[in-house]
């Protein structure tokens, strides 16, 4: 029997391919590897989940609803090796939405028989806030790799991207950008690109020079690659 055909790799989300840390830390090893992929959201069902699909091993990518946490936990009543990625822990949280992550992480990581991060740093941070020893793989190499700049030229040009979910720390840099009065041209790669507009107009960052693109792979690739 061929391992990888038992090893189920689960994402929380309807659209996983929009969120880059599911991509990079997700989707592309799944792929590579040829392990099977599927969506669990908060209204499946755990048990039929795995009834269905049997597996040996279970990989979590980001967890974004408890729901996961109640599969991860019938996993283990079976037998199942559970493995789970994380890329944000949130130790001294400043806000519900943080708190919440939280705790999805920890209950998780408690469920797990591996937790995985992708750097020393993280592990180290996660032993010395919760005592978990956490293996390190880091990501996927994403893109061709690049020579780096010998001469930094004036506009900047910049390049943004991200999920929803931290338009927050877009929203700090660029007023620490407006408040260094830096002369550079802004592209903000992204989902939910009205509601981020909107934010931003709110924010009165109308006189920076920046341009919102709707987040895809190959849009992604574009802009780095132009830039």
């Amino acid at each position: 029997m061929n391992i990888i055909e038992k090893v189920l790799w689960v994402f929380s989300v309807p659209n996983p391919q929009i969120i880059p840390s599911n991509i990079v830390s997700g989707i592309m090893p799944a792929n590579h590897l040829g392990i099977k992929k599927i969506i669990f959201l908060q209204t499946h069902n755990p048990v039929k989940t795995l009834q269905h699909y049997n597996p040996k091993i279970i990989i979590f990518s980001k967890a974004l609803h408890l729901n996961i946490v109640n599969l991860a936990i019938e996993a283990k009543k079976r037998k199942i090796v559970v493995i789970s990625v994380f890329d944000d822990w949130h130790f001294n949280s400043d806000s519900l939405k943080k708190t919440k992550q939280f705790n999805i992480n920890k209950l998780l990581s408690d469920s797990s028989d591996i937790t995985v991060v992708k750097t020393k740093s993280a592990a180290e941070i996660i032993k010395k806030n919760i005592g978990i020893r956490a293996k390190i793989i880091p990501d996927c190499i994403r893109y061709e790799s690049f020579n780096p700049i010998s001469k930094i030229n004036y506009p900047l040009n910049i390049v943004w991207f991200g999920s929803n979910g931290n338009h927050d720390t877009l929203i700090f840099g660029l007023n620490e950008i407006l408040s260094s009065n830096i002369d550079c041209k802004i592209k903000i790669i992204t989902n939910k690109t009205a509601e981020l507009q909107e934010n931003l107009i709110k924010n009165k960052f109308q006189s920076l020079n920046y341009k919102i693109i709707p987040f895809s792979d190959r849009s992604l690739a574009k802009e780095i690659y132009l830039n």
